[in-house]
């Protein structure tokens, strides 16, 4: 018999209120969203492959439907399953405890996780899975980010196109946990920006937690297209010992891919930028190391891959092109399953 498909329908139909239990309150909206016409895309075939990170089963979750751009504040008591996000702008979460997103779109905005603080109580540890999300068009800003130093989060099988920025004004990064987080866990992403692509480095007066591992596979980052200011975009950004950056980044080898703009070479767009030595190539392709930088507080590489080695970080569009190509993640996105 072959794996079953976890189609989105069926995980809506196992969605399950809890009566009485707890409330969400709207803090501040777009209004509803606007129609969005045959350019939005919907989804294909599903990537074959099993995604590494499962979901929290969601029996019993509180469902909760997002049809407009706005700020939501969540019970930090409460577990929620998006059962439909469909929205023209940008959608933040507030609180909550455990958060289950599988399909959707963000049309020309940003997806906000904050911390979990109700009357100064942070619950720890507490996960968010985003899948199968599509944040499309172009949007001033980052695609996923927040301040969670509490939380797991897991984004797998997400496109994020159209990140756009400019030094003097609005930072335009594919991800950035700004304010923290306990572990940042991506299987799956397709990022486009002409700014910043993952951008690790944390505000230090945003949070006084540890900041947690990345651990990435299955990633291709790419320029969004001019104009681009000089020295940009910088798709991959591991900071440095500043005990501001994360303990450590884990990458599945030969599957982290970077691809620079016209006006750049690959270590250009990696920072720190990779001395020329340090730029071999296997069978795979060209790839960066950082055997210099050690992580804050910990032993060992800063960069490594799963197995304690060099993490590798490799030039291009991806192994077998983007691992999230159009038409895969959206509002009707088929998960392929968890392995």
């Amino acid at each position: 018999m072959g794996p079953t498909k976890w189609r989105r329908r069926d995980f809506l139909s196992t969605m399950t209120a809890v009566g009485g239990a707890g409330s969400l309150a709207w803090l501040a909206g777009s209004g509803e969203a606007a129609a969005h016409g045959d350019s939005r895309r919907r989804c294909a075939a599903p990537l074959a492959e099993k995604l590494t990170w499962r979901p929290p089963n969601t029996s019993g979750y509180t469902p909760l439907e997002i049809t407009a751009a706005g700020n939501y504040a969540l019970d930090p008591d409460i577990d929620y399953a998006v059962t439909k996000l469909d929205t023209e702008g940008s959608v933040q979460f507030f609180g909550g405890r455990n958060i289950v997103v599988i399909g959707g779109e963000i049309h020309n905005g940003s997806l906000g996780i904050r911390k979990t603080t109700w009357s100064g109580r942070v619950m720890h540890p507490r996960t968010v899975h985003i899948e199968g999300v599509l944040l499309s068009g172009e949007a001033n800003g980052d695609g996923i980010w927040g301040e969670a130093p509490e939380a797991i989060i897991q984004v797998e099988n997400c496109r994020i196109e159209g990140r756009r920025g400019i030094k003097a004004g609005v930072h335009g990064d594919v991800i950035q946990m700004w304010g923290g987080v306990d572990e940042l866990r991506i299987d799956g992403l397709s990022g486009f920006s002409s700014y910043q692509g993952i951008f690790s480095k944390v505000e230090p007066d945003k949070t006084d937690k540890p900041i947690g591992v990345y651990k990435m596979r299955r990633v291709d980052l790419h320029p969004a297209g001019e104009p681009y200011e000089s020295g940009l975009p910088i798709l991959l950004w591991f900071g440095s010992s500043d005990g501001y950056s994360p303990l450590r980044f884990e990458l599945e080898r030969g599957s982290v891919w970077v691809q620079n703009a016209s006006h750049q070479q690959f270590r250009d767009a990696l920072w720190p930028k990779p001395d020329p030595e340090h730029i071999h190539e296997d069978g795979i392709g060209t790839y960066a190391v950082w055997p210099d930088l050690t992580p804050t507080g910990m032993t060992g590489l800063l960069v490594q891959d799963w197995n304690g080695n060099y993490g590798r970080v490799y030039h291009g569009g991806g192994r077998w092109g983007e691992y999230v190509p159009a038409g895969v993640a959206g509002v009707n996105y088929v998960s392929p399953g968890y392995l």
